[in-house]
């Protein structure tokens, strides 16, 4: 049988003031043989240790939980905070300026305070392009993995009945179906196309395949007769919408029952273009012959309207069209799980120094460089924190 409590907060704003004047200073410390850091994710739970008033925890939770909902919006104001916190929330705010690539890797490497974000930061630097997008991928791995790329790639992949082919080939076309092929005798024109094109790698696009058509394409590639590759989109959720990217890159226009179309009557100028097509697993990396740039700016939009699920599958789409990417793998290990939090967050924060430009923030005697968000967000903060550090009674559930 359960009752609630009733318990008062005792100097709530005095924990909250140590708190943050002890993360602000403390780098790493152990609790009941723990290394615990001052990551800003972290506080809340950490909290639990070292506030000994219940009340006290359970308010200075919900507001450390703030401070880091604001930091995933606003990036770059957290740490910011913390500092303003034990200097009375008096501060001074610089013009908005722009500054170079460099400088802000430097400033972000700073912020996040993560050495394995560091080291992927001046690989950026070193090897890649600042303003490319970051991605993080978790895999069976032993060590981590980066990786460049500098053309769009697609989520597609071989028909896993056919022969698996990898690596690069020259001069492709891409036959696309918004639908299936239901049998050999739909393709027989583009079969009888490639036999007399050999150099012409044709990759044939659609949802599903009937078994007699893969037979068909296979027997025909293996012995050296045509060169058509069965590729398939909208066999995972990354993938769905592969076939709208995929034309972005190589224009054409997919062949669709609902347009009234025949396969076996297909008009040559429908195919998609590219010079060369690298295939992997689950992705094509593709020479674009057409700029993507509208289908990007639809990514963007959509972006903006969808919910966090949606948005994170848009997200991965755009990433991989811009082609300007750098792809961080790390291993599937829990002891990793901090780092990709820490990376997916350095790359907001560059990315919005880089967009918004920047801001110097001044308290007491540090200086924080930070995305150029509106004055207001810190003043919403402030108040935001100051509400629940107003609460007067904490009421939790007890069990008899």
């Amino acid at each position: 049988m359960g009752f609630t409590d009733i318990i008062e907060p005792d100097q709530v704003r005095l924990d909250f003031v140590r708190c943050c004047d002890f993360f602000v200073k403390t780098d790493k410390f152990i609790v009941d043989n723990r290394i615990k850091t001052n990551q800003l994710w972290s506080i809340p739970s950490t909290i639990e240790d070292i506030v000994p008033n219940e009340a006290n925890r359970a308010i200075l939770r919900s507001v450390f939980e703030n401070i880091c909902n604001y930091e995933k919006i606003y990036s770059g104001i957290g740490y910011f905070f913390l500092n303003l916190v034990t200097k009375n929330y008096a501060y001074e705010r610089s013009k908005k300026f722009r500054m170079s690539s460099s400088l802000i890797l430097k400033h972000v490497s700073k912020n996040i305070g993560c050495n394995y974000t560091d080291v992927v930061l001046k690989n950026i630097r070193k090897h890649g392009n600042p303003q490319l997008s970051i991605s993080v991928t978790r895999e069976p791995l032993l060590k981590p993995i980066i990786k460049f790329k500098s053309n769009p790639s697609i989520r597609l992949r071989v028909c896993p009945e056919f022969t698996q082919v990898r690596g690069n080939f020259k001069n492709c076309k891409f036959f696309m179906v918004n639908g299936a092929v239901s049998k050999p005798s739909e393709i027989m024109k583009l079969l009888n196309t490639s036999f007399e094109s050999k150099e012409t790698t044709y990759f044939l696009l659609c949802r599903s395949f009937n078994s007699d058509v893969v037979f068909t394409l296979k027997e025909n590639f293996d012995r050296g007769i045509t060169n058509v590759i069965p590729i398939e989109f909208g066999f995972d959720l990354d993938s769905v919408n592969s076939i709208a990217d995929l034309v972005s890159v190589v224009g054409g226009l997919p062949m669709s029952s609902d347009l009234g179309d025949v396969l076996s009557a297909y008009d040559e100028e429908r195919l998609g273009l590219s010079d060369s097509v690298t295939v992997q697993d689950n992705s094509f990396t593709i020479v674009p012959s057409k700029d993507p740039s509208n289908q990007i700016k639809k990514l963007y939009e959509k972006i903006d309207q969808s919910e966090d699920e949606k948005r994170k599958l848009l997200a991965k789409r755009l990433i991989c069209l811009k082609g300007n990417s750098c792809e961080v793998k790390l291993p599937n290990s829990s002891e990793w799980n901090e780092v990709e939090i820490n990376i997916r967050h350095a790359a907001k924060i560059f990315g919005d120094m880089t967009k918004k430009g920047t801001v110097a923030m001044t308290t007491g005697n540090n200086k924080f460089y930070i995305p150029a968000h509106s004055d207001t967000i810190i003043t919403k903060l402030i108040d935001d924190v100051e509400n629940l550090l107003d609460t007067k009674l904490y009421l939790p559930r007890r069990e008899k």
